[in-house]
């Protein structure tokens, strides 16, 4: 939303105002979106901190209850999953890591040979519309800059999965979280990666089979 309100005021502000109304009703409606979780933390501490026995993680610079769940009761953490005996579960996490990392790196190549002139040139165009100018072989998947932000969310959400995070949950996390990781997929398949594809069927598959079943499979 900061983004998109800064995108508006520099290329548009008539369509706002001026550039300071754009960013100003940015700011709001992030602050929206992220009001329920600074509450809950603050009812957290409120609710278990202001005892004369507080819990450990009280004490935490920055304390919070959502972080001590996750590191108490789930085992998460910077490389909390990095064991021999997870091995099988970073193979499974291989793949959709792989799609979205790849895609994340060809994205930004494609934005450094575009040149900051001809990115602000495709921002008029807006997103996904035609613009033969533009194509590459990226195909429909058409490299503007509005997709910045999803492209450095995919990334650093794929960085949380791979260092902290249970891995194997990779998959469905992702396609769960972040919209670039479906047009990463679309690009792959389009551009016939075979690996893309017996992926997609693999997952379809055994997914189909073991989870209803109970077994492990993200």
């Amino acid at each position: 939303l900061l983004f998109e309100a800064l995108t508006q005021s520099l290329i548009y502000p008539q369509k706002c105002g001026n550039t300071l109304r754009c960013l100003s009703v940015g700011i709001v409606q992030t602050l929206i979106i992220c009001a329920p979780f600074f509450i809950f933390q603050g009812l957290g501490y409120w609710r278990f901190c202001q005892v004369s026995q507080r819990p450990e993680w009280c004490e935490d610079r920055i304390p919070s209850i959502y972080g001590h769940i996750q590191k108490k009761y789930w085992g998460n953490g910077l490389f909390a999953f990095w064991e021999l005996k997870q091995i099988p579960n970073f193979i499974r996490a291989a793949p959709p890591l792989a799609i979205t990392f790849a895609a994340v790196y060809r994205y930004f190549q494609y934005v450094h040979r575009l040149g900051l002139k001809k990115i602000f040139k495709v921002v008029r165009y807006w997103t996904f519309k035609s613009c033969d100018e533009f194509d590459d072989e990226f195909g429909s998947f058409r490299t503007t800059f509005r997709l910045i932000p999803f492209a450095v969310q995919a990334g650093a959400l794929a960085l949380l999965v791979l260092l902290e995070m249970h891995v194997h949950v990779a998959g469905r996390f992702l396609s769960a979280a972040s919209p670039f990781f479906h047009w990463a997929v679309a690009w792959a398949y389009r551009r016939n990666e075979v690996w893309v594809r017996r992926f997609l069927w693999l997952d379809f598959i055994l997914g189909a089979v073991l989870h209803p079943n109970g077994l492990p499979w993200p």
